[in-house]
C-alpha cells in the first residue's frame, strides 16, 4: 500500500495576513493626505465587530497614563501640539455608518478626556471592515514595547483567532492546549485538519517572533490568575513570575494583597517570596498548635512572674488560687492527650 500523502499546508493563513498587511499598507500611506479634523469627544465611540464592541485590550500602569498626561499637558502649555492639544500624532477612527469608532489611539484619548478637553484631532477612515480594522488595532498592541505580560497573551490570541479564522478567543485557547497535550504525548493523534490548523497557529507565532506553540501554551496560564495579581501586574507592582508563585499558593483575597503589598517594597527573589509564603501564610496545623501551646506556656509564666507584683494581698491570693487551678487543669488535659 503506497504511504499516506502528506497533507499540504493550508494557505489561507499566508494570503489572509498578506492581504490585510497590504490594505493597512495603503491605508497608512494615505493618510499623509488625509485631512486632520478636530472631533468632539462625545462623538468617539468603541469599536464594533460584527455588531458587537471590540473592547480594547491594552491597559497601562497608573503612572504611565499619568505621566502621557503630563507630558501632553506640557507640549500643549504654549499652544505646542496639533491644534494646540498636545498631541504629536492624531487618534485615528473608521466611519462606520453614522458612527465614528476608535482603532488607534485609546490611551492618548483617555488622557484628553482626563484632561477635560472637548475636541481631538483625529483622521476618519472610509471603507475599513471589520475584519481589517480588528487586524489593525491587535497588530499594534502585540508591536508595543511596554506591553505588559497579560494584555500581551491576550493580544496574541487575538491576532491568531483573526489570522486563523477561529470563531473566538477560547477556541483558540482549547486548540493550542491540545497541541501541547500532543506535544507531550497526553494525546496521540490529531485530524488532519488539526495539523493544517498546527501549521497555521505555528506560522502566526514565527512571525510574532516570540513563542513558539508550546511555549505560548505554558503563557495561557496568566489568564487564569487572581484579578488582584492580573492588576499588580498590570500597574507594573509585580512581575508575572512571582504572580504565578503567588496564584499558586494563595486564594485568599486578603492575604494576596498583603503580600503583593509586601513583595512590592521589598523586591523579593521567587525562592524567598516561595519561602516568606510558607512561613507567613501556610503554617501546617501542626505547627499552629504547637505555636499556641508555646505562646500558652509562655503567658503563665508572665502572669506567675507579675503575681509577688500585686499589692493589694487579697487579689494576689485570688490571682494566684486561679493560677493554681489553671495548672492542675492544664496537667490534667496533658495526661489525657499524651
Amino acid at each position: 500500500m503506497p504511504p499516506k500523502p502528506k497533507p499540504e499546508r493550508a494557505s489561507y493563513i499566508g494570503s489572509q495576513i498578506e492581504q490585510f498587511e497590504q490594505q493597512q499598507q495603503a491605508l497608512t500611506e494615505n493618510l499623509n493626505f488625509q485631512k486632520i479634523e478636530l472631533i468632539e469627544r462625545s462623538r468617539i465611540q468603541d469599536l464594533t465587530y460584527n455588531g458587537h464592541t471590540m473592547h480594547n485590550r491594552i491597559s497601562y500602569s497608573k503612572l504611565v497614563f499619568l505621566e502621557l498626561v503630563e507630558s501632553i499637558k506640557e507640549i500643549s502649555k504654549n499652544g505646542g501640539g496639533i491644534c494646540g492639544t498636545g498631541l504629536l500624532n492624531p487618534i485615528m477612527l473608521r466611519r462606520n455608518g453614522s458612527r465614528l469608532e476608535i482603532i488607534h489611539g485609546r490611551n492618548r484619548l483617555d488622557a484628553l478626556i482626563y484632561m477635560n478637553s472637548e475636541n481631538v484631532p483625529c483622521v476618519v477612515c472610509d471603507n475599513i471592515s471589520d475584519e481589517l480594522a480588528r487586524y489593525m488595532r491587535t497588530s499594534e498592541n502585540i508591536n508595543r514595547d511596554n506591553l505588559n505580560p497579560f494584555d500581551e497573551t491576550l493580544s496574541i490570541l487575538e491576532y491568531i483567532q483573526i489570522s486563523c479564522g477561529f470563531t473566538n478567543l477560547d477556541a483558540v485557547k482549547s486548540f493550542i492546549n491540545k497541541i501541547k497535550n500532543f506535544s507531550t504525548g497526553k494525546i496521540s493523534t490529531l485530524s488532519n485538519e488539526e495539523i493544517l490548523l498546527n501549521g497555521n497557529v505555528s506560522a502566526v507565532l514565527k512571525k510574532i517572533g516570540k513563542y513558539d506553540i508550546t511555549t505560548f501554551a505554558n503563557r495561557l496560564s496568566i489568564l487564569n490568575l487572581n484579578e488582584k495579581l492580573v492588576q499588580a501586574i498590570k500597574d507594573e507592582r509585580i512581575d508575572y513570575t512571582r504572580a504565578k508563585i503567588i496564584n499558586s499558593k494563595l486564594k485568599d483575597e486578603e492575604k494576596i494583597i498583603k503580600i503583593i503589598d509586601y513583595v512590592e517594597k521589598n523586591k523579593l527573589s521567587s525562592k524567598k517570596l516561595s519561602e516568606y509564603i510558607e512561613e507567613e501564610f501556610l503554617m501546617t496545623n501542626k505547627n499552629k498548635k504547637d505555636e499556641e501551646v508555646f505562646s500558652f506556656i509562655n503567658d503563665i509564666k508572665d502572669v506567675r512572674k507579675k503575681i509577688s507584683s500585686i499589692k493589694d494581698k487579697e487579689k494576689q491570693a485570688f490571682v494566684n488560687e486561679k493560677m493554681l487551678e489553671i495548672e492542675k487543669l492544664y496537667s490534667l488535659i496533658k495526661e489525657q492527650i499524651n
